[in-house]
Order: structure tokens, then sequence, then C-alpha cells
């Protein structure tokens, strides 16, 4: 299956990924090895053994060249063995560059709001509200803090948000709240969450759809004539992480197989045959993988609970004013607000 094409887009825009700083590769190209998925060698700087070579050896001063010539070699007793001609290594790892040119630090903030609103809805708020983004500047934000290039005015600062109404939601005023944590150093690793953060966005922004933890491209998905209900979906498997090269970016093509059939088709499935429909959907069911399209998620079904309906009820958590505590809601409600899903 082929790759996306917006690999060049993402590459060229993490490459040039500051939080308000200068990027790019590392003029010596990436090292051979690199944390991260994908990654077959550990080399360090003292040209020892490294993770993936056997016996061969790379010096320190080549340890970090792109398409670099090794000599792959055998240990034969205490002797060294050549056993072919040199050939070369070349790693899907990309150097990033840090710093922001104004600053050596970004400012972390805690963002919280007065009434639960979905993920989603908040997202959009933080990067879409003028009055928000006309105060911050660029925002790298995961859900729950946001990293800033400048501080506030204030540690404690309230934005109120206009929302829109729609059938499931009426339109209401959200209080979103910065609170003041304390200043990350660019030596600090909480810089590496905040580059996975920007990484994230570069990749949704390219048109791609986060499945568990990777990003896939289902516009590019691919059916074989054979084959219809079964799609490829394909995508990266990205990491970002300090090396001893200096922090990289490692990418790692991936695929996503899924079937298109849901649960509930299953089930009638099963009722059409006649006989215990229950038992039989129990034993298509149970110990398969689904995932639900609202959020992208995977779970693993563990039973079914035949007595249940929307309107049942259950304990779910929630945050309110930074202290967890447990409600009870109907299925229905839950999915409504959390998801803007109306059942």
């Amino acid at each position: 299956v082929a790759a996306p094409p917006t690999m060049q887009g993402i590459t060229s825009g993490v490459s040039a990924m500051t939080v308000g700083g200068a990027g790019g590769a590392d003029p010596r190209g990436p090292p051979p090895a690199a944390a991260g998925p994908g990654a077959t060698a550990d080399a360090g700087s003292d040209g020892r053994r490294r993770r993936g070579f056997g016996d061969r050896v790379l010096p320190p001063e080549r340890s970090y060249l792109m398409a670099e010539k090794i000599e792959p070699a055998r240990r034969v007793g205490k002797a060294i063995e050549k056993i072919s001609d040199n050939i070369d290594v070349v790693a899907n790892s990309f150097v990033l560059q840090l710093g922001n040119g104004r600053n050596d630090c970004i400012f972390n903030y805690r963002v919280t709001t007065d009434v639960e609103v979905p993920n989603k809805l908040l997202q959009g708020m933080v990067h879409n509200e003028p009055s928000i983004t006309a105060a911050c500047g660029k925002i790298a934000f995961d859900g729950q803090q946001a990293f800033l290039l400048n501080r506030l005015p204030e540690d404690e600062m309230e934005f109120p948000v206009q929302t829109r109404g729609n059938a499931t939601r009426p339109s209401e005023t959200v209080r979103v709240q910065f609170k003041f944590n304390h200043i990350v150093p660019w030596g600090s690793p909480t810089i590496l969450q905040v580059l996975n953060i920007l990484l994230k966005n570069y990749m949704k922004a390219s048109g791609m759809t986060l499945i568990g933890r990777h990003y896939f491209q289902p516009l590019l998905k691919q059916t074989h004539q054979d084959m219809p209900g079964i799609h490829v979906w394909p995508g990266y498997v990205t990491a970002i992480s300090q090396c001893t090269g200096g922090v990289l970016m490692n990418i790692d093509i991936a695929h996503k197989i899924t079937r298109s059939q849901r649960a509930w088709d299953t089930i009638q499935e099963c009722q059409r045959a006649g006989g215990n429909f229950k038992e039989a959907a129990e034993r298509q069911l149970i110990g398969e993988i689904v995932m639900t399209r609202y959020n992208n998620k995977t779970y693993r079904v563990d039973d079914i609970a035949w007595d249940e309906n929307p309107q049942c009820k259950f304990k779910a958590g929630r945050k309110v004013g930074g202290v967890f505590e447990e409600y009870e809601t109907s299925y229905m409600e839950y999915y409504q607000k959390k998801y803007d899903i109306e059942i």
C-alpha cells in the first residue's frame, strides 16, 4: 500500500518546527540510531558495541552520519574478519534544533472551564477564539495544559467564550480559565512533550486521523476487490525523543487494517439466522477488537449486557475545580454531553 503523500509536508513542517524558533536538519544528517519505533541501533559516544549491530563497532566520530559507509565484520575468536564490502546505513530520523530566538524558556498553564465541555470543543475554543489567541499568541495545547511563548499579564486569566448551539446542545457562555503553572526551560524534558503536541497538530492539519496512538489517512485507504469489506489505512508511527545526537524525530510507515462491518450488523445477522442469537453473537463478538468512530479508539469486547439499554445509568468521573468526583448519568446523557451525539 502506498504511503500517504503528506509525508513531505509533515517532515518540512516539523524540521522547521519551532515553538517560535529556528529548526532544520543537522547538516551531517540524522544518526543511524534513534529511540522510538523502528530503531535498530543505539550508538553511544564511547565506540562500544551497539544494539542491533552484533559484534560490529561504529567509531564515535562516525555515529551520526547519514548514509555512512561501514564495514560489516564478525568476530572469530579474538580476530575481526571482514564479511562483505562497505554498505550504506540510513536512518529515518531527523534532527530538530531547539530555541525560539527570543526567550530561553516557555510558559506552562493549566486550562479549565467552569462547565464540562467535550474535549474537541475545548480544543476549538483555545485555538480559534480571537480573545484567547490575541492574548496567548501561539499555543501548544494537549487538552489540559497549554504551552505559550509569552507569559500572560496575570497568573490567572479568564476568557468568556460563546458556544454555538445545535440540536443537542444549546448555546451557552463558557469561561475558559488559564492558570500559570511554571516556567519550562529549553533543556527540560517537557520540551519533548511540546514537540510531540506540535507534531500531532501538523499531522491532524494534513487530514490524518488519530487511531489509538498513531495517525492514519482514511482518505487514502485501499480496498482489495476480493475483500470489499476490508480496508487498509496508511499512516505513520512517530516519536520525538532525546538521543545521543540531540533531539530526534523518528518516523516509520504503518498500516491499519479495518473491517467496515458494525457490531450491530453482526447481531442482526445472528437474529436472521435463527436459533439462540445471543449465544451466536457472543461467540462472534466477545474477544474481538472494535473501533468507535466518534473518537477512533479501539476496545476489546469482554461481554454483552443484554439487560441494559441507553437509558440505564452508570457511574462516570469528572474533574470539578481540579478535584475528581463521581456522578451518575445515563448513556444517552453521557454521549450527548461528552461527544455531542444523540442516541
